[in-house]
């Protein structure tokens, strides 16, 4: 592995294609109205209060978020609260690099490596969760496999703080913070 940049090139090039595929088809998704829940709705109004002073409010069911979903890492989302499906997107692509990079860390081979993240971009459970609708639990995504990748390459506080993150955009993800910090040993 002495020479990384190709390696990097190629998994963030191929990243961005995805981002740019899946940023196009959720333009046309909500384009067309064909949105298969509302959950869109419900992280705009959520993210729309907060900016404007009234946190966490959740207009759609006249409830505090918070009360229904402890996240409070949503406060990260803030800033993309009017385009948080290519959001969304973007944070998914940021995955693929991460799974290529455990793949050069555990496989040692730049061919296996590719073919992780190709499997991992290409896989029905990515590809669903980008086309379903917006969700805390998929920015979630890319901070476990980055954790991950820190895990493998001995730098735990970086590790530990991403699976804090990723532990704060909803209640669930802790359990998945916990298994990889259980599989970091």
């Amino acid at each position: 592995m002495k020479d990384k940049t190709p390696d990097r090139a190629f998994a963030w090039s191929g990243a961005f294609f995805w981002f740019a595929a899946a940023a196009v088809a959720k333009h046309f998704q909500a384009r067309h109205l064909q949105n298969q829940a509302f959950d869109l709705g419900v992280y705009a109004n959520v993210l729309w209060n907060t900016a404007h002073g009234a946190w966490f409010r959740d207009g759609v069911k006249d409830v505090n978020y918070l009360a229904d979903h402890f996240s409070p890492g949503l406060i990260l989302l803030v800033p993309f609260a009017s385009c948080l499906a290519a959001a969304q997107s973007a944070a998914l692509a940021a995955a693929i690099p991460a799974v290529h990079r455990l793949g050069r860390l555990k496989l040692k081979n730049r061919a296996d490596a590719a073919c992780l993240a190709a499997a991992f971009a290409l896989s029905p459970l990515l590809l669903d969760t980008a086309r379903y609708d917006v969700h805390a639990v998929a920015f979630a995504v890319p901070l476990l496999c980055w954790a991950l990748v820190f895990f493998e390459e001995k730098r735990p506080r970086e590790a530990l703080l991403l699976l804090c993150l990723a532990g704060s955009l909803q209640e669930d993800v802790w359990l998945c913070a916990a298994a990889a910090a259980w599989w970091a040993g």
